[in-house]
């Protein structure tokens, strides 16, 4: 699979990848037959939106009836397209009420790579993955904000409100730190010569 291993065979893992694109394009498209919308789809992952109507509850069970019926799926096309038995699983993973995946750039899509939610497990818990949250090149403030922002967001509460707060904050806040900035260079300052992102800049002052 990688250079390290004894027999390395670089179109092993470029043909796990292309077969894994191949299983979830085949599920997005079954799951569009079943009337699912499906919001976003990868290798390894597929996203769909739920009847709005349906309350965390009532959700669970259609989602897992979901997975169901496409693992018997994947079981049936290898069984008679191959006479194979299917080792296939896919799983029900997670449920978000309410959930935001803000679009790919210049794509009309989103990526699993960046999105934020209530995770409706064990209760409720905001979950964000790869927003300025999660980035440790934004500021602490940016990040509260944002916080605070979906918060507010999910849970109908006052959104202007904390919009307006954290102006308030903003002008009156006598922490540097809280909108300081930090980026590590992957190199010397002196390596840069193509393009210099405004870091570069300040650590070479």
């Amino acid at each position: 699979m990688s250079k390290g291993r004894r027999f390395y065979d670089p179109s092993f893992s470029s043909s796990i990848t292309l077969r894994g694109r191949e299983i979830m394009q085949t599920t997005k498209g079954w799951l569009q037959e079943l009337g699912v919308t499906v919001i976003y789809g990868d290798t390894d992952s597929t996203f769909v939106a739920l009847p709005s109507e349906l309350n965390a509850v009532q959700s669970h069970p259609v989602a897992s009836d979901l997975v169901e019926q496409i693992n018997q799926k994947l079981r049936g096309r290898l069984k008679n397209n191959l006479n194979l038995a299917s080792y296939l699983e896919l799983e029900y993973e997670s449920l978000y009420r309410p959930f935001f995946m803000p679009k790919a750039q210049h794509k009309d899509t989103g990526s699993k790579k960046r999105y934020a939610g209530l995770l409706a497990q064990d209760g409720y818990r905001l979950v964000f993955k790869g927003m300025e949250l999660v980035r440790s090149d934004w500021t602490q403030f940016a990040r509260g904000f944002q916080q605070d922002l979906f918060s507010a967001l999910f849970t109908g509460a006052d959104v202007q409100q904390v919009v307006n707060d954290y102006t308030d904050k903003l002008h009156n806040c006598s922490d540097v730190a809280l909108l300081t900035y930090s980026k590590r260079l992957g190199k010397d300052t002196e390596q840069y010569t193509k393009a210099i992102p405004p870091h570069v800049r300040g650590a070479g002052i």
